[in-house]
């Protein structure tokens, strides 16, 4: 059986939390965001309003320095280059700090202007230099260069067809472009730009080359709007930001309320809703309304819904393991699930039993009254129904592939409430995982069975 590579995940679970933290911090701390009409989560950027800001967010549970030569400033600012959407305002709002020994150009960005933003770009060092690469590789950044330097569109489709061949000579490059009816005037811009900086090391420093390769008037019109909010507060910190605001002060009477009002309450019920298809847009009436009737919700007496206590909750590392041998993960390892998928079916199996055990601490009959027709009656009737739909071919290998695409349709499926049984996407999730458990169910994902 495969093994599980498993790590520590929480990191990247508080990212996707943090991002509808910062969403409400910047709705009501800034004014020029004060008449937005949409909020935008996860679509292209990761928080946007109208046309007005789009902020990425980094979040770092640990200290972490933005170096003039980091990947997060780099990547992002190569995205924002690339993205269709036009923005007045571009934010990378990130947890970490400038460094604080050494010259850092980056930290006076926010101070500079365009002039001295473009000079900044330009004279970050790295420790590399085309001239010393003696091989030649056709790269994903390498062709965005070549089309920044106005190379033809023909010339760049023939180019792609030979996507990461390596070329050991400067003549077995030019070789191919001849033989491809590139003109000489091209390939000396070919062989100037396509070095092989396909190696990891060198992913930060194409960025660099590719920024850098655009017309001044495009690059002019980006560094313009970029900002830099370095040293922002954690997803804890944003939570007491928040908890200070006018709008939320004196609703809760502990830190640990608050936290779970903002936390589980409103940024997990906005996080629970881009899990699907990871785009989330709203307008701001809807948007207001999540947060009014959150805070309305919670001054119900011993208003504590066990399902979205489970919205934010993590399992420890053990409990991947302890999983690992499970029929429902045997099952996806079949059909070929991927890492991220075999982790995440874990997490909602862990959350959604963890949710019943505990529910039935408070409700011994919560499994037999709500639970078990929950998962009979609706659930599974529709998972069996979407398995019979998928027509068995001869070929085993398109089998596979049906059975997998089966699966991750299944998961974005939105099943209806029963009773007091609520469908979150991990809990619709879990019990999928449950029925595949259940022998009597003789349920699998395999199309060939």
């Amino acid at each position: 059986m495969k093994k599980l590579v498993i790590h520590d995940s929480s990191d990247s679970k508080r990212g996707d939390f943090y991002q509808p933290l910062v969403a409400i911090q910047y709705a009501f701390s800034f004014v020029e965001l004060f008449s937005f009409k949409t909020l935008t989560i996860e679509h292209q950027g990761d928080v946007s309003f109208d046309d007005l800001v789009q902020i990425e967010t980094k979040h770092h549970k640990s200290p972490h320095a933005l170096g003039d030569t980091s990947e997060e400033f780099w990547k992002t600012l190569y995205n924002w280059f690339n993205q269709d959407l036009q923005f007045q305002k571009l934010i990378l709002h990130t947890t970490s700090h400038f460094p604080l020994k050494g010259k850092s150009l980056l930290k006076s960005w926010n101070k500079s202007n365009n002039i001295d933003r473009i000079s900044i770009l330009k004279n970050v060092k790295f420790d590399f230099h085309l001239s010393d690469i003696k091989t030649f590789a056709i790269s994903d950044r390498n062709i965005d260069i070549l089309i920044n330097k106005g190379v033809e569109e023909i010339t760049i489709t023939t180019l792609k067809a030979f996507k990461f061949k390596k070329f050991k000579t400067e003549s077995e490059l030019s070789k191919l472009c001849l033989q491809s009816n590139i003109s000489q005037k091209e390939i000396d811009i070919i062989v100037d730009v396509c070095k092989d900086t396909t190696d990891t090391k060198f992913k930060v420093w194409n960025y660099y080359r590719v920024i850098n390769s655009y017309p001044k008037e495009k690059i002019e019109s980006i560094v313009a709007k970029v900002v830099i909010n370095a040293k922002q507060n954690n997803d804890t910190e944003t939570i007491t930001q928040i908890s200070e605001l006018p709008n939320f002060i004196g609703i809760c009477k502990s830190t640990s309320d608050y936290e779970y009002l903002i936390s589980a309450q409103i940024a997990g019920k906005i996080a629970s809703k881009v899990v699907g298809d990871k785009k989330w847009a709203v307008s701001k009436e809807e948007f207001y309304n999540i947060i009014n009737n959150a805070k309305s919700d919670f001054y119900k007496e011993n208003y504590r819904p066990i399902f979205d206590k489970y919205l934010s909750e993590e399992p420890e590392l053990s409990v991947y393991e302890e999983n690992s041998k499970k029929r429902f993960v045997e099952e996806l390892e079949r059909i070929k699930c991927d890492n991220d998928d075999l982790k995440d079916a874990i997490v909602d199996y862990w959350k959604t039993n963890s949710l019943i055990a505990e529910e039935l601490l408070n409700n011994p009959f919560f499994v037999e009254n709500e639970y078990n027709p929950y998962k009979d009656n609706i659930v599974f009737p529709v998972i069996k129904n979407q398995k019979k739909m998928v027509l068995k071919s001869d070929d085993d290998n398109k089998n596979l592939q049906s059975s997998l695409l089966l699966y991750r349709q299944t998961k974005n499926y939105a099943f209806r409430d029963f009773n007091k049984v609520k469908s979150y996407t991990y809990f619709s999730h879990g019990t999928i995982h449950n029925i595949v458990e259940d022998e009597s169910k003789n349920f699998n994902w395999l199309i060939d069975d």
